[in-house]
């Protein structure tokens, strides 16, 4: 019986972490159009799989217009819509502190559950560095 119960539910993580791979992999794309690049992945296999990846680019790719109609393009696509949301965030962010020579932005993603995301915006000095 418990060996029926571990299957299951290893077939069960299996099924979500493949799931969330698929999820990723659609992203890529409108990530990419939007003239983000990643810079990492990784992913974790246990209870809750997960893939982390970070996304790097220029803050000039934050047009709030072509965000705003690739999320009405996509709005089935739930991680993805959650990332175009903090970019459109992070746009609006950008405008704001205007004084400061932000010119790139990091975004790091984890689709598992829950999904997180955290958003650097980047200066002039920060870009530098991470190329070096």
């Amino acid at each position: 019986m418990f060996e029926k119960l571990k299957e299951g539910a290893t077939g069960a993580i299996a099924n979500k972490a493949q799931e969330v791979l698929h999820e990723f992999n659609n992203s890529l794309p409108t990530l990419k159009a939007l003239g983000l690049s990643v810079s990492n992945i990784s992913f974790g296999m246990g209870l809750v799989p997960e893939i982390k990846a970070t996304f790097t680019g220029s803050v000039d790719a934050l047009e709030p217009d072509k965000i705003k109609d690739l999320m009405e393009r996509h709005r089935d696509q739930k991680s993805l819509i959650a990332i175009l949301e903090v970019l459109r965030t992070a746009g609006t962010f950008k405008e704001q502190l205007s004084e400061l020579p932000v010119t790139g932005i990091k975004v790091d993603v984890t689709l598992g559950i829950p999904p997180k995301l955290a958003v650097e915006l980047l200066t002039k000095n920060t870009t530098h560095e991470l190329s070096a």
